[in-house]
């Protein structure tokens, strides 16, 4: 991929604003308010991600589990001569896995969830945060 340049690097935003002296505006404090919007956004992100892997990594090993159990399980299937011994066999195999698989998916949802409401409220307190920012603008 081609390394592109960044649009923006010229511009110093910060002096830019620093430079503009509008009365009554603390463009310190509106630069410290967004640059803890996007620190609160980036641990949202890290969070959400982190939840992500784990529930790949997850995955991964309830694969592998279910590979070798499957391979066992049709391993001992075929020990069973007897019609009615083998779909007896099936049947259980039907059973345990459907049992195995939703266990699996609430396992994993339940790890998105957490990740997710986690990541909520860091976003919901920093807009908390900023909501009484706003009030001390509007009161300085």
């Amino acid at each position: 991929m081609a390394d592109q340049a960044n649009p923006f690097k010229m511009f110093d935003f910060q002096s830019m604003f620093n430079n503009a002296k509008i009365p009554g505006l603390d463009v310190e404090a509106i630069m410290a308010a967004q640059k803890k919007n996007v620190e609160a956004m980036i641990g949202a992100n890290q969070i959400v991600a982190e939840g992500y892997q784990a529930v790949a990594k997850r995955q991964i090993e309830l694969a592998q589990t279910t590979l070798q159990e499957t391979q066992a399980r049709v391993t001992d299937l075929m020990t069973d001569t007897s019609p009615e011994g083998r779909m007896a066999k099936q049947a259980e195999m039907v059973k345990t896995g459907i049992e195995q698989a939703s266990q699996s998916m609430h396992e994993v949802s339940e790890v998105l969830r957490k990740s997710q409401t986690e990541a909520f409220a860091l976003i919901k307190r920093r807009m908390d945060e900023s909501v009484d920012e706003i009030k001390e603008f509007k009161a300085a």
